[in-house]
């Protein structure tokens, strides 16, 4: 029951994160992403980052162009989006989870804001 219950968190995070990405970036980028992710991990994002946070943002940051700046940018061109969508600040717990490589933070927390997200988005359908 356990397995099955991890696996439905990673699908909703799964189509969680392409919603965010494809809002607040462009659909090209989720895709490729995503497709990179895949090639040199053998696993989506959302697999990816439940198991290993850190290497999962690292990876990310290395398909964009490597570097502290393009991990700033996409951190708060995703956080601008999150806080329009809810309605609230989205606080830096999250990433500083990743960067600690604190997986049970990081899925408490990503399993939280995909629910929210979910319920405004299908309050707005």
């Amino acid at each position: 029951m356990q397995r099955q219950d991890e696996l439905k968190n990673i699908r909703m995070i799964e189509r969680f994160l392409e919603m965010v990405f494809n809002s607040a970036i462009g659909a090209a980028t989720y895709r490729v992403l995503n497709f990179h992710i895949r090639k040199n991990y053998g696993k989506s994002i959302a697999e990816l980052l439940w198991e290993d946070p850190k290497k999962t943002y690292d990876a990310i940051v290395a398909i964009m162009g490597g570097g502290e700046l393009q991990g700033r940018a996409l951190r708060k061109m995703l956080a601008s989006y999150l806080e329009e969508v809810l309605g609230h600040p989205i606080n830096g717990e999250l990433y500083e989870a990743v960067v600690r490589n604190d997986i049970e933070k990081v899925r408490q927390r990503l399993v939280e804001l995909a629910n929210e997200y979910m319920q405004v988005h299908l309050r707005r359908i």
